[in-house]
């Protein structure tokens, strides 16, 4: 059963105040004619001819009003796809999570945006250039290696340059170090007292402190000065005493090495066996190749010659593979063709030739020709190994100092001496009988 709560006051003749559960309201009038309103905005008027019982009432609330429908708008969410591109190429989608996306919709509605189009082409652009780079590295291992060459000395020096060496040669001399250690003095001794007064002197008569801490300074100044000053003039005695040492056991060393060197030089010029070959033994056993190299050589001070045999190696340990660039960007190994492995062998075994001969022409200026014969182990029609000599040139000192060996043409270089060597159309070697000297 529900309740109702209703009050009602009288505020005066004619007026009431009425109050509910959920509102409140005033009512004015009396019978035949009356008026009330509430809170909630009902708006109430009657009329009536009392002892008729005829009345008119009307009533009025407030007009509710609500937002009219509209059509529902998608709701635009922004997020930052990942993009990876492959070295094939391929892309793959992620969201920022790292969650690969695979709803294939999703994706094609992503590769439809302008801003997809314009960051694939400069992943694109990048990975071609990736992948170039990847050419360019693999083949320089390759270039380093036919172009030998570019290891040559930059000059072949003649004998005036070492004479010129020899004139400029001087002993290294010990420079003496200055003691740096400076010397007390009365105002960095006293400087120092009066931290000490200041930190151990304490008294609440502060005008008292002044003189207290003068006073101080003045009575250890003596004392701790002389220790300082005898301290400071040890250190500088030993130091210096040491330093007359260094400089008379610095000395004789330069002394020993100048003379040594101004033998080395009186020798090498003068074209000593014993320095040449010492030196060309040294800068063989220092020598990094890529591939295994054995020389022997005789030196002849009297003709003023040197002869060489070089054991080149096999054409088949030279790298068969170059990488290319596709269409499409990516790298890939492609075997060269018989004539770029004959193309590229040719340019390192001569190459090496100048690279030799260059070296060997700088150790002494009395190493006026040098004859290099070059030969490689081929297996014959019977499939015996034989050592196959493929060129055998003898070099001018004085002829090759003119030509530019780091940047000209291994071969052509070398066809400018006397040689014997048969090449093909393909660049391949073939076999030939060396010089007999």
């Amino acid at each position: 059963m529900g309740l109702r709560f209703r009050r009602s006051v009288k505020i005066c003749k004619g007026v009431r105040l009425n109050f509910n559960k959920n509102s409140w309201g005033m009512s004015v009038g009396g019978r035949g004619y009356g008026y009330s309103f509430n809170s909630k905005g009902r708006q109430t008027k009657h009329i009536g001819i009392p002892g008729t019982g005829l009345s008119y009432v009307t009533s009025s609330s407030p007009k509710s009003y609500s937002k009219p429908r509209t059509k529902s708008q998608p709701t635009i969410v922004q997020t930052t796809i990942r993009l990876h591109m492959d070295d094939d190429g391929n892309m793959t989608y992620f969201y920022p999570n790292g969650t690969e996306i695979t709803d294939q919709s999703l994706i094609n509605k992503i590769k439809r945006t302008d801003e997809f189009k314009a960051e694939k082409d400069r992943m694109q652009r990048e990975h071609n250039q990736e992948m170039l780079n990847k050419v360019i590295e693999h083949n320089k291992t390759n270039n380093d290696l036919i172009n030998i060459n570019k290891l040559c000395p930059e000059k072949i020096f003649n004998e005036q340059d070492y004479i010129d060496e020899l004139n400029n040669l001087k002993a290294e001399e010990y420079h003496k170090k200055e003691f740096d250690m400076p010397m007390p003095t009365e105002d960095s001794v006293k400087a120092d007292l009066l931290k000490i007064a200041i930190k151990e002197i304490k008294s609440i008569a502060v005008w008292s402190l002044k003189k207290k801490r003068e006073e101080y300074v003045n009575s250890k100044y003596d004392e701790i000065y002389k220790i300082r000053y005898d301290y400071w003039k040890k250190q500088k005695e030993e130091f210096e005493e040491n330093e007359k040492k260094l400089e008379i056991e610095n000395n004789i060393k330069f002394k020993e090495k100048y003379e040594n060197t101004k033998k080395y030089l009186k020798n090498i010029i003068a074209g000593d066996r014993d320095y040449v070959c010492n030196d060309i033994d040294l800068w063989f056993s220092e020598l990094e190749m890529p591939f295994e190299c054995n020389i022997s050589y005789d030196y002849r001070k009297n003709e003023n010659l040197l002869l060489i045999d070089l054991d080149l190696p096999e054409i088949e340990d030279f790298p068969n593979q170059k990488a290319v660039q596709l269409a499409n960007g990516n790298m890939k190994l492609k075997d060269k063709t018989q004539a770029e492995l004959y193309s590229d062998y040719k340019n390192y075994v001569f190459g090496l030739a100048l690279f030799v001969v260059g070296n060997i022409f700088n150790i002494s200026p009395k190493i006026h020709k040098i004859t290099i014969s070059s030969y490689t182990q081929r297996r014959d029609r019977k499939g015996q190994i034989n050592d196959d000599y493929v060129y055998s040139i003898k070099f001018d000192r004085d002829k090759l100092s003119e030509m530019n060996l780091i940047k000209g043409d291994s071969f052509n270089i070398c066809m400018n001496f006397e040689n014997r060597c048969n090449v093909n159309a393909n660049n391949s070697l073939k076999a030939i009988e060396p010089y007999d000297d």
